[in-house]
C-alpha cells in the first residue's frame, strides 16, 4: 500500500476502516499464498499486517469454522 493514512485516536474514519481493511486483505492474500489454508492464522495475519486481531477478524467476516 503505497499511501499513508493517518490514524486518529477514538472512532476511525471511513477513510481510517477502508485503509485497514485493504491493508489486512492485501497481506492475507500474500500470507495465504505462502503457507496455506491449513498453516494460516489470523494472528500472524495480524502482525503481519500491523493492525490489532481484532481488524484481521473483521475484516475477513469473523473466524468461523470451515472445517
Amino acid at each position: 500500500m503505497d499511501s499513508v493514512v493517518a490514524i486518529s485516536q477514538g472512532t476511525p474514519s471511513l477513510k481510517e476502516k477502508s485503509w485497514r481493511r485493504e491493508t489486512v486483505l492485501g497481506a492475507a492474500e500474500v500470507y495465504f499464498l505462502e503457507v496455506g489454508y491449513v498453516a494460516f492464522s489470523t494472528n500472524r495475519l495480524a502482525g503481519r499486517a500491523g493492525v490489532g486481531r481484532g481488524h484481521s477478524a473483521v475484516a475477513s467476516g469473523r473466524e468461523k469454522n470451515c472445517s
